[in-house]
């Protein structure tokens, strides 16, 4: 049981979570040090598996809402990744929390301020915040009352941006679509102790230099007219607690659904079957062509490991130009590909009927290279080639049948 004496930082983001997204989040967050640095993972606490990485991308990748806990030392830092692929619950969270006796170095806090942006720009939050527990439980705690008037209990309110926001608190990340709500010269013009433009054009906004003082008069006075300059419809009211709240109006959540190779109910042509097997035929002449067209844009690809990454952004800056996938930019990267697998890894040939195309089984396990491209090109990082190699490589992938 976490004790009530702890801070927590909140994001909510609409962008999905990828494998890759939550691997790439591991090195940001050890950055910060080891009191942000996992050890042990699960989903119920106490937390007692030690942290495996791998072992949580798998849980990712097979299930369809994803709710994983991860802890830290000293501080018993607890994060919380909740993610679902299913679009009846379009917003996404990472939470953190960290006992109050970090906030004790005036660093730390500026630490940790550091650390909200930086998860605010990985996540792509719409919102975010970070409060004492205390401040939470006063602002966010209201009483249960039956039509006599007669208080029978309590309940926590507050829950997505959807819903609205419960209050203002020592960190506040207002995103794009805040901006756009607020308004961005009054949010320029906003009371607090510290305001910063963030890259996406969305703002931080503190209330005082540390947590610590949430209970302070003047922090007290500062909150409240930040929520009188802004939008107070915007916000929680203990004085009217069924009042419905203005929202900004958010884009429609990212849940791009993932194409996979079907079984086909025509069979293969005799032109396809011709085509698929010259293209094996001749994989290492796509290669060299894709490796020449490449140095000519002054990048090195050397079929090492390293190199997909390199592929992978081609693929991706030329998706956001908004270029076209051609037949013959299919052919020559799905050909390099291959022989990187091929020439690291090992792999043979077939012909698969059912799907009409190349597949090459590289440690038990059927891929589709060329699919592989495509999937990249018209979904983005999440289908990323380097990231596909590594779990190809460590033997996650289950064979194609």
């Amino acid at each position: 049981m976490r004790s009530a004496s702890w801070v927590s930082l909140s994001l909510d983001t609409l962008a999905p979570m990828y494998p890759e997204k939550l691997r790439d989040l591991l090195p940001l967050l050890t950055s910060y040090g080891p009191e942000f640095t996992p050890k042990r993972m699960g989903r119920t606490e106490p937390l007692r598996e030690k942290f495996d990485l791998s072992k949580a991308i798998e849980l990712l990748m097979k299930d369809d809402f994803w709710d994983m806990s991860f802890e830290a030392d000293p501080y018993k830092t607890t994060i919380h990744v909740m993610w679902s692929k299913r679009r009846a619950r379009p917003f996404n969270s990472l939470s953190i929390g960290i006992n109050e006796s970090y906030f004790r170095s005036e660093q730390n806090s500026q630490k940790f301020t550091n650390l909200g942006k930086s998860l605010y720009s990985a996540l792509s939050a719409s919102y975010g915040n970070s409060k004492h527990h205390d401040d939470w439980e006063s602002k966010a705690r209201v009483d249960l009352v039956n039509p006599d008037g007669k208080v029978i209990g309590q309940k926590l309110v507050g829950g997505t941006p959807e819903w609205g926001l419960v209050d203002i608190y020592w960190m506040n990340l207002f995103g794009p679509p805040y901006v756009e709500f607020f308004g961005e010269e009054k949010l320029l013009t906003a009371p607090c102790y510290r305001r910063e433009r963030l890259p996406d054009g969305g703002f931080l906004i503190l209330t005082s230099p540390s947590p610590l003082l949430h209970d302070k008069p003047e922090t007290k006075k500062l909150e409240t007219a930040l929520k009188d300059h802004l939008n107070n419809d915007a916000f929680f009211d203990r004085s009217n607690p069924e009042k419905k709240l203005r929202t900004p109006r958010f884009p429609q959540p990212q849940r791009p659904e993932k194409a996979e190779f079907r079984w086909r109910e025509e069979p293969v042509s005799s032109r396809e079957r011709e085509a698929a097997l010259r293209w094996i035929k001749e994989n290492e002449v796509y290669a060299k062509a894709f490796v020449e067209k490449m140095r000519r844009r002054g990048v090195k690809l050397d079929y090492s490991e390293e190199s997909l990454d390199l592929v992978d952004r081609y693929v991706l800056e030329s998706r956001r130009r908004g270029d076209q996938l051609n037949d013959e930019d299919l052919l020559e990267i799905g050909a390099y590909v291959a022989q990187t697998v091929i020439r690291n890894l090992g792999g043979e040939w077939s012909f698969k009927e059912e799907f009409g195309e190349p597949c090459l089984t590289t440690k038990g396990t059927g891929t589709f290279p060329r699919n592989k491209v495509w999937k990249l090109w018209k979904f983005g990082e999440g289908d990323s080639l380097a990231y596909w190699y590594d779990v190809l490589k460590s033997g996650m992938l289950r064979s194609a049948r």
